[in-house]
């Protein structure tokens, strides 16, 4: 099944849909940034919480109880709009991986080892999304998520620096082979 998974996603992994992954990741980063994320400033001091590297249940609580029921109405849309932006640059990341590993690796296997990375930022970060809405959910009440979404916020970023240095990595060696092999 990964295998066939794998061989699809793998002959698409072109600039074309590298494109078009990057013009969807585009798209609803420029949503979230310029127009959800300014509306939830106007209930409540300091970044969203996915917007922070970590943050702790504390901090979860307080923010929610500065946002009001307005505040807290436009941040569950908000988080509904961030379920859409991983898949976008899930497929950023994967297509990225593919077509580079085309020109960097002889064989799949590390491409196919390399696509752990994005998949694994992508549930983190909607594991950090279900965190935020139950806890919503439940507010005023504490709940077993206070104590585990700021751990996982901070896990999607450093797997998102990760998945950044990967795509690097995998550029650079695609380079110098391309680079060498013309010299």
């Amino acid at each position: 099944m990964f295998a066939l998974v794998y061989d699809k996603i793998k002959s698409r992994a072109d600039l074309t849909s590298i494109f078009y992954a990057l013009a969807a990741q585009t798209f609803f980063q420029v949503v979230l940034t310029l127009v959800l994320v300014p509306r939830l400033e106007r209930y409540a001091t300091g970044k969203m919480l996915d917007l922070r590297i970590r943050y702790t249940g504390a901090d979860a609580w307080q923010y929610f109880t500065q946002l009001g029921p307005d505040g807290r109405n436009a941040y569950a849309l908000t988080l509904l709009v961030d379920f859409l932006y991983p898949l976008a640059y899930t497929a950023t990341f994967i297509l990225l991986i593919l077509f580079l590993s085309k020109f960097a690796f002889k064989s799949d296997k590390a491409a196919k080892a390399s696509l752990v990375l994005p998949v694994l930022l992508f549930l983190a970060d909607n594991l950090e999304n279900i965190a935020e809405l139950l806890m919503l959910h439940d507010y005023p009440r504490e709940n077993a998520f206070y104590h585990i979404a700021g751990n996982l916020t901070l896990i999607k970023y450093i797997l998102l620096s990760l998945n950044l240095a990967l795509v690097s990595l995998i550029a650079l060696v695609a380079l110098k082979k391309e680079f060498f092999r013309k010299v």
